[in-house]
Order: structure tokens, then C-alpha cells, then sequence
């Protein structure tokens, strides 16, 4: 294992930093799937996912914090999963402006196809054998899910090694390149 992660020290931090944001979201991304589709299969009147996920983003998050094998990586997990504490200045401008800027874009993307000659929005699913409890706990988990792991591989893993090189405003571009 020391031999691999010599190997990898080689590569330049630039692409090990988008690599390893990859596959963190990637590896995320899957885990975190897995409760939303089986719901939605399994026992879809129940709705557990929300549950589920949760427990799958717990776990996720101890391991990129630095639990779990291999032993060789933990210090550099847990340093570059970033868990410091939100200010509530940042919280209360979130829930006074952000939510209503998120439940306008949405209403207004719903709304697009009665004023506009668009597309109405495709799911990729059909929602309507869910009762409205299941899809809105589905929803959260997919939200909750998307900015969990958003958070992990682009702050954590992708831009933490950037930062630690090229500067922060170099390294906010590069990720912000590389999430558009």
C-alpha cells in the first residue's frame, strides 16, 4: 500500500485532487442512491429511505472523517473532510433568503410550460404510485444526499489539496470549473 501511495505522490496535486473529489463523489453518489431505489422497489407505501439514508451518510461521513481502514489514510481523511462549524449568522441567511430563492427557481421551473413553449420537467420516474409523504421524504434524501457528498468531494477532497498549493482563489476556479 506505502508503494501506491508513493506512485500517487508522483502525480501532480492538480489531477489527484479532481481524481479523488471523483471518485469520493462517485463512491458517495452510489451509497446514497442505494435507500432512494430500494424504496422505491421495496415496500414503496413505507417511506424509509430518509431513514436509511441518513444512517449510509453517517457512516460515509466517519470514514472520509478518518475511521475505517486502511490505517495508512485516516490522517489525511480527516483532514481533508472539512467539519468546521457553520456560523448561525450564515444559517439565518440561508433560511431567510436561500430556501425562498430555492422554492422560487423550482415553482417558476414547474410554471415554465404553461407560460413558455418548454419541456415540462422529466423526472425520469413516475412518482404517482408514491403516496406524498414517500416522495417528499424521498426528495430530502436526495437533497440532503446531493449536498452531503457535494461538500465532501469538491470542499474536502478536491479543493483542500488545491488551496494547500495554488491558493484559495485558484482553487475555488479550478472546483468551480470542474462542478459546472
Amino acid at each position: 500500500m506505502e508503494r501506491i501511495l508513493l506512485l500517487w505522490d508522483k502525480i501532480p496535486i492538480l489531477i489527484r485532487a479532481i481524481v479523488t473529489g471523483g471518485i469520493v463523489l462517485a463512491a458517495g453518489n452510489v451509497l446514497t442512491t442505494m435507500p432512494i431505489m430500494g424504496n422505491m422497489k421495496l415496500l414503496p407505501g413505507v417511506p424509509w429511505a430518509l431513514p436509511a439514508t441518513l444512517v449510509v451518510l453517517y457512516v460515509f461521513w466517519k470514514y472520509c472523517r478518518g475511521s475505517g481502514f486502511p490505517a495508512l489514510t485516516r490522517d489525511r481523511r480527516k483532514d481533508v473532510t472539512r467539519t468546521s462549524n457553520i456560523r448561525p449568522k450564515v444559517w439565518k441567511s440561508v433560511f431567510l433568503f436561500g430556501i425562498p430563492a430555492l422554492i422560487a427557481i423550482v415553482s417558476f421551473r414547474l410554471l415554465m410550460p404553461s407560460l413558455y413553449a418548454v419541456c415540462p420537467p422529466d423526472f425520469g420516474v413516475d412518482l404517482t404510485p408514491f403516496s406524498l409523504l414517500t416522495i417528499w421524504r424521498l426528495l430530502v434524501s436526495v437533497a440532503v444526499s446531493a449536498a452531503v457528498m457535494e461538500e465532501i468531494a469538491f470542499r474536502g477532497f478536491m479543493q483542500k489539496p488545491l488551496e494547500e498549493k495554488y491558493g484559495i482563489v485558484s482553487a475555488v476556479l479550478i472546483v468551480g470549473v470542474v462542478f459546472c
